[in-house]
């Protein structure tokens, strides 16, 4: 099922990349899926406690006259349209049925070996292989995941991984040793998300993963001076994501990457300028 990627060609430098004027960076935010709903107003009458949990296991907990509590759960971090690869090396398990994907997660929480909850939220024509013969509403649990698009499931990572969001995002910027700093070689990667959050919600799920690097705009509007390739771009197109684990390096003000107008780039690590005395 993984499609075939060529990645932007050695070709391409700070040098080469066209003259754009850089844009601020700007913070990432995570998505947050509200997945138990509460009638507050309701709770707050009869005096009962309401309990917000969040997956870093923060708590907020409102004083009541009954002892019995209502927990609202969130999920922080969603790779829509996701799937594994290697989800039959990788599953613990059979698929089971879940009344949605935070029941699926929670049944991942509670197993120490697991990674990744992947819930099925669509049916799939006539089961095929995206599928594996399940249907909507169904399951897996995962030890790991090379991940791969599947438009008919969703990846959760578990508490039991720990995730560390980007804290930054740099615009129109790629990095001058992108191959040799690929967590993954071709064809694992680069791995085709649905958004540029997805993306980047992988690395923060990926402990090894420094950057995310995220391609913005189709290969017909990226700049491409060699007939034979793609300098600035991946064969995938839009969409396509790289996960790093290792410097970026470049020549932009920022000390991170280098300019190109086709990828967005966001770090978990905050850049550093060494200067030899």
């Amino acid at each position: 099922m993984a499609a075939t990627a060529v990645p932007y060609s050695d070709s391409e430098s700070a040098s080469d990349a066209p003259c754009v004027a850089p844009q601020q960076e700007q913070s990432t935010r995570q998505r947050r899926v509200v997945t138990g709903v509460v009638a507050a107003a309701a709770l707050m009458a009869t005096g009962a406690a309401v309990t917000v949990t969040k997956q870093a296991n923060s708590s907020v907990q409102v004083d009541g006259a009954l002892s019995a509590a209502t927990t609202i759960t969130t999920i922080e971090f969603e790779m829509s349209d996701m799937g594994c690869s290697d989800w039959e090396t990788q599953k613990i398990g059979d698929y089971f049925p879940a009344a949605g994907p935070q029941a699926c997660l929670d049944k991942c929480n509670a197993e120490p070996l697991c990674m990744f909850s992947n819930y099925m939220d669509q049916n799939c024509p006539d089961n095929g292989e995206w599928c594996a013969g399940t249907s909507s509403g169904s399951c897996y649990m995962f030890k790991g995941c090379t991940f791969e698009y599947n438009k008919y499931w969703n990846l959760y990572p578990s508490n039991n991984n720990p995730t560390t969001a980007c804290s930054t995002i740099s615009l129109n910027t790629g990095c001058a040793n992108w191959h040799s700093i690929q967590m993954a070689p071709y064809p694992s990667e680069p791995f085709v998300t649905a958004t540029e959050e997805d993306c980047y919600d992988a690395c923060a799920a990926t402990p090894d993963c420094k950057y995310g690097n995220w391609q913005k705009i189709e290969n017909d509007k990226c700049p491409d001076d060699e007939p034979l390739g793609f300098p600035y771009a991946s064969q995938q197109g839009k969409g396509a994501c790289y996960m790093f684990n290792g410097e970026c390096t470049g020549s932009k003000s920022t000390g991170i990457g280098e300019e190109n107008v086709c990828w967005n780039l966001c770090s978990k690590v905050s850049s550093t300028t060494t200067t030899t005395l």
